[in-house]
């Protein structure tokens, strides 16, 4: 139905590899650093220890039918990767915040969050006011927020996901299932849960 163009989404993540065969064909706008505070596509933006944040990116916006690499699922789209995970994949409260922030002050239309912490109960009970706060302000502005619900096959959707504001998305598999693993391994669900994608056999480079 469309591939994306004309959408700006904030990957709020660990930073982006920019130094693959297949790259991001429709540009790269603002990116920002809210660990060091830095500006402008530098390391760790550039080689991006952990990566995460470069296969949530080329899953949405990577380079397609170009006989290179893989396929992204709205490659007409244009990326602001906002580094917000440190390179063993963990992060702060402020650090997010300011992550948000900055993809709102700098026009972002979809703000990408796939990460989260796990809960154990629902909202408002799960929530985290700095982070709360930053939400509200970007959904005000008009961004639509979605996270991911969680993998640790829990009976609530981890946060930020949980937030009204936010959009939660789980996974399923190949046969349309709830992906699960067992052992603790698997989307997370709970009233909270929005919809589900395709989340299993996902090809993407990362490094």
């Amino acid at each position: 139905l469309t591939d994306g163009a004309g959408v700006i989404v904030a990957v709020l993540d660990s930073g982006v590899n920019f130094e693959g065969l297949d790259g991001i064909c429709s540009g790269i706008v603002t990116p920002y650093d809210a660990i060091n505070l830095t500006e402008g596509i530098a390391p760790p933006n550039t080689t991006a220890p952990f990566g995460h944040g470069t296969h949530v990116s080329g899953t949405i916006a990577q380079c397609t039918n170009n006989d290179t690499g893989v396929a992204g699922i709205a490659p007409g789209a244009t990326l602001m990767p906002v580094r917000v995970l440190s390179d063993d994949g963990t992060g702060t409260s402020s650090e997010l915040a300011r992550g948000i922030d900055w993809a709102v002050d700098h026009g972002a239309d979809i703000i990408n969050l796939s990460l989260g912490a796990n809960c154990e109960s629902t909202w408002s009970a799960c929530n985290d006011p700095v982070v709360d706060a930053a939400i509200a302000r970007a959904s005000a502005a008009g961004a639509l927020l979605v996270a991911s619900s969680g993998n640790s096959e829990r009976p609530y959707v981890s946060y930020p996901s949980t937030n009204p504001d936010v959009v939660s998305v789980g996974a399923v598999d190949a046969s349309d299932n709830l992906w699960t693993e067992g052992g603790g391994v698997g989307s997370n669900q709970g009233s909270s849960l929005y919809l589900v994608a395709p989340g299993t056999g996902i090809i993407q480079e990362t490094t």
